[in-house]
């Protein structure tokens, strides 16, 4: 149902352009002259019928098995279609309220919605999508302070890199991107690495047989992963229970393949060889649509807390809902809401459309208690891959820099 649902929106989307040009061009001189010529008649539809057709066939291709596709085709097949019909389509609707304006106000003159809304619209959507993709590789690092009486005084100056949602398998051209990843990160001195999932998008085939990414990397405590909703395979429609749960141990495997030590539900400690810090891993804890294969109280079980406590768990909605409850997690990080890929950051002007989803869905969030504890961070990372299409606009792919201060 939900194929077709996408099917006709998409097929209104490509169709009018062409409905509208076709009446355009039909009242005038050139327009009986393009019917007179049918190759020039079929120019105009040539388009939306071959992007039509590939769409179904993608579907039916992703019907037999998602997994089989390679992600780039599906994704640039999107851009590529936004990119051609959106300006077009937002040209042709205004042509379209033009039309019907007059015909409501018995106009003999078009108001010029089009030329006055509709084409500026369409000539800024189609700079944007061509920048977006432009720019999807262009990485940022950003520097963030953690202070806190709590930090033992032998952390101070500890450097965490924190990246998340690497969406393997989507990247385009995937190997010196994950080269240039690493090689940042490695100049950027880490004592610890932390990822917070999502490190495949469809399927374990997308990493696998990429090499050790991380293993360049060297730190001094180690480099860490927790994992996403996209690790486990539920996008895809697999043949059998067998072959869904071979790809989930595939997956765990991966992990370590590309150099992170997985923490599904488990807490460690990090030592220095003077003091300890805690470093919890939750396994994907959503809110629906998303799975909640983790479980907080199952990964401090029989833990005891250290002084300074880090939790890494994939979406940030788990530090509203389960986090406020273990006043003795005091940083946690996580990824997920990609800060819609997009948006515009200027000064004190901040504004993603991910904020229509999300409470919290880019940068660092604090809160108190009232018994005057030591309260909670929460930092939520934009990631450095990319879904739906290879795209990035104002919200870049990015690096974290953490660092541990102690008060």
């Amino acid at each position: 149902m939900r194929i077709f649902t996408v099917l006709l929106f998409l097929t209104i989307m490509a169709c009018l352009p062409s409905a509208l040009l076709q009446f355009a061009l039909s009242k005038g001189k050139v327009g009986k002259r393009i019917k007179r010529r049918g190759l020039a008649k079929t120019a105009i539809w040539a388009a939306p019928a071959l992007f039509l057709a590939v769409f179904i066939g993608l579907s039916m291709v992703g019907r037999l098995h998602l997994a089989d596709i390679p992600a780039p085709v599906g994704e640039w097949y999107l851009w590529a279609f936004l990119t051609l019909f959106t300006p077009a389509f937002m040209v042709a609707l205004c042509y379209l309220i033009d039309l019907l304006l007059s015909l409501i106000f018995k106009r003999q003159r078009r108001l010029k919605v089009m030329e006055y809304i509709g084409t500026p619209l369409a000539v800024i959507t189609l700079v944007c999508l061509i920048t977006g993709a432009a720019t999807r590789h262009d990485i940022k690092v950003r520097e963030v302070t953690i202070s806190s009486d709590l930090v033992p005084a032998s952390f101070n100056g500890t450097r965490i890199v924190h990246i998340t949602d690497l969406h393997m398998g989507n990247l385009t051209p995937e190997k010196p991107y994950l080269k240039r990843i690493a090689d940042t990160i490695q100049g950027l001195r880490p004592d610890m690495l932390l990822f917070t999932g999502d490190l495949v998008n469809m399927s374990a085939r997308n990493g696998e047989g990429k090499g050790c990414v991380f293993c360049p990397v060297e730190t001094r405590f180690g480099r860490y992963a927790v994992m996403g909703n996209h690790d486990y395979g539920d996008y895809v429609e697999w043949k059998s229970e067998e072959e869904r749960e071979d790809n989930l141990r595939r997956t765990y495997r991966l992990y370590g393949d590309v150099g992170f030590t997985l923490l599904n539900d488990t807490a460690i400690y990090i030592s220095n060889g003077i003091d300890s810090i805690g470093l919890i891993g939750t396994e994907n804890w959503g809110l629906p649509p998303f799975p909640q294969y983790g479980s907080l109280s199952r990964a401090v079980e029989g833990f005891e807390p250290a002084r300074f406590n880090i939790l890494m768990s994939h979406d940030p909605q788990i530090w509203d809902e389960e986090v406020v409850r273990y006043p003795y997690i005091h940083l946690t990080l996580s990824g997920h809401t990609h800060a819609a890929q997009m948006g515009v950051e200027r000064g004190k002007v901040k504004f993603s459309p991910s904020q229509w989803i999300y409470d919290r869905w880019d940068g660092l969030y604090t809160r108190s208690y009232d018994n005057e504890q030591e309260g909670q961070a929460l930092f939520i990372s934009r990631g450095l891959g990319y879904v739906g299409i290879p795209f990035r606009l104002g919200m870049l792919p990015e690096i974290t820099v953490i660092t541990l201060r102690a008060k």
